[in-house]
């Protein structure tokens, strides 16, 4: 038996739970058919992609076929006819690579559907949802004022993505406001490494204060193999975009240490260039007619152990997004429609040819989850974060300053 569910899952929530839980206890196949359109329907609208990866997450089973049709392609718009149902459905076995005389039991949550499709597939089976059970409604939630108040009935994948995206626009209005207080015509500088966070923070900037105000810097020291990323950032979002190689400054800080006598540490070596990096992005924003204000690109992961250089990339006039973990982040810049290999780019730091998990030990991941819950199956990486965090707390402080008597 082949079960099919269908709904525009904005969210999914304990209605369509129950449908595709009861499916998957009947049937050897379930086919979710994700319906509605890909155009513009408002604030709360969730992308075919986006409905289709998420329902990936929440039902991770070989049984389980995901397809999306699209109505308006398909020229279905407005109250469904029999006509129209033919269409919808024929679409749906077809995406589902599902013979429709197959034995096939629908599950839905409105009878008028039932009534139209078993006309067209009387050899079908179909199921109906007991709404007077208070089954809630995905209308309901998306006209909900707290998004709060129905975390129990959102299945937890489609409630993350949806406080993430009102957080998406909190930021944005952070930005807006932050800058009307601290300089109304200056133009937000922002690094852009062509990694996630960079990349990420300066879409949101561009959101919050249009492309013009937005200046994108490019910091290679010497040949950045990777360059290309950091370019295709600044084409991507129409912002201006600046190179400045940072090679002759650097050596020359090394070459003036080694003649003081002073043997630069590894470490120091490393921390060289994101300091003279910061210095960079101050120059660009002080040599600006109407002033620039240094954006910093930290997330809350970074931040957590340490791993980014004080005074250096750690440094900058404001903070958008020092919250918000990796985990985060990635979700974030899917949601702002970002090319996905840029967001989810192996992460590195850009100094010494590592990744930043080699770097660390531990994965983004395994981190992520400690912050929020303090869980983590590996004692040995938990004893190697919790160290981390301790030594490097200094980096999250402002300077120490005695009070006189």
């Amino acid at each position: 038996m082949i079960g099919i569910v269908f709904g525009c899952f904005i969210p999914l929530h304990r209605g369509h739970m129950t449908l595709i839980n009861k499916a998957l206890s009947e049937c050897d196949k379930v086919i979710i058919g994700i319906c509605g359109s890909d155009e513009d329907r408002g604030k709360d609208f969730i992308p075919f992609k986006h409905r289709i990866d998420l329902m990936k997450k929440a039902y991770n089973t070989d049984n389980i076929t995901i397809v999306s049709i699209d109505d308006k392609k398909l020229g279905l718009t407005g109250k469904f006819d029999r006509p129209s149902w033919e269409i919808w459905s024929k679409e749906l076995f077809t995406n589902a690579n599902v013979d429709p005389n197959s034995d096939i039991r629908w599950y839905m949550g409105e009878q008028p559907y039932a009534d139209r499709l078993s006309e067209i597939y009387p050899n079908h089976e179909f199921t109906v949802l007991d709404r007077t059970k208070g089954i809630i409604s995905g209308t309901a939630i998306r006209n909900a004022i707290n998004l709060k108040d129905f975390s129990s009935v959102i299945h937890p994948v489609f409630y993350e993505y949806l406080r993430l995206k009102i957080e998406k626009d909190n930021i944005i209005k952070w930005i807006q406001n932050w800058f009307n207080e601290n300089g109304p015509k200056a133009k937000a500088i922002i690094g852009i490494s062509g990694g996630k966070d960079s990349t990420i923070i300066a879409k949101l900037l561009v959101e919050a204060l249009g492309k013009d105000r937005v200046i994108g810097v490019m910091m290679p020291n010497g040949v950045q193999p990777d360059i290309s990323d950091s370019e295709r950032v600044i084409e991507f979002l129409g912002i201006k975009g600046y190179e400045v190689n940072i090679y002759d400054q650097y050596n020359a800080e090394v070459s003036a240490l080694n003649e003081a006598g002073i043997i630069p540490s590894k470490d120091t070596l490393i921390n060289i260039a994101p300091r003279l990096r910061m210095t960079t992005l101050y120059a660009v924003a002080q040599s600006l007619p109407e002033g620039g204000r240094v954006c910093n690109t930290c997330n809350k992961s970074e931040d957590y152990i340490g791993y980014s250089t004080k005074f250096g990339d750690a440094a900058g006039d404001f903070s958008p997004c020092a919250d918000f973990t990796v985990t985060e982040m990635l979700q974030i810049g899917d949601i702002l429609g970002l090319p996905y290999d840029l967001v989810h780019k192996i992460p590195s730091d850009g100094l010494c040819g590592k990744t930043d998990e080699d770097n660390l030990g531990f994965t983004y991941a395994e981190l992520d989850k400690y912050i929020e819950t303090k869980q983590i199956d590996d004692l040995n990486k938990k004893e190697i974060i919790d160290r981390k965090h301790l030594q490097n707390l200094h980096k999250l402080k402002t300077i120490p300053t005695y009070r006189k008597e």
